[in-house]
C-alpha cells in the first residue's frame, strides 16, 4: 500500500529502516537456512496468527503435550495455524519464550 508506505517514512527515519531492513533480511536467510526441518503444528479455529503477536497457549489434549514438549526440548518451536494446514497455507512461526509445565504433561507457554 503506496499510502501506508509514505506515512512509514514520514514518521521512522530512514535509517532506522535500513536496520530494521537488514535485520529482518538476517532473520529470514536464518529461517530459510534451516527450513529443511519438520516444525510440529498446532491448529485451532481462532488461534493468534499475526506476525509480532503474543500467542500465550494452554495444551491439555494428549495430542499437543506431546507437541509442546517436543518443541520444549527440541529448539523451542512451532507452527501455529487457524486450521489444519494445506500445502500452500501460510503459519505463525512461534518461539516459545517460557512454558510451565504440571506433572500430569499440560502445559501452559508463553
Amino acid at each position: 500500500d503506496a499510502a501506508l508506505e509514505r506515512r512509514v517514512a514520514a514518521a521512522v527515519p530512514l535509517a532506522d529502516r535500513e536496520e530494521r531492513r537488514v535485520r529482518d533480511a538476517a532473520a529470514l536467510k536464518a529461517f530459510q537456512e534451516s527450513s529443511g526441518r519438520e516444525l510440529p503444528v498446532f491448529y485451532m479455529s481462532g488461534v493468534e496468527d499475526r506476525v509480532g503477536a503474543a500467542v500465550n497457549l494452554f495444551f491439555f489434549e494428549p495430542r499437543y503435550r506431546i507437541l509442546i514438549r517436543r518443541a520444549w526440548e527440541g529448539d523451542k518451536a512451532f507452527l501455529c495455524a487457524r486450521r489444519q494446514p494445506k500445502e500452500g497455507d501460510t503459519a505463525l512461526f512461534v518461539r516459545v519464550d517460557a512454558a510451565a509445565f504440571l506433572a500430569d504433561g499440560r502445559a501452559q507457554i508463553r
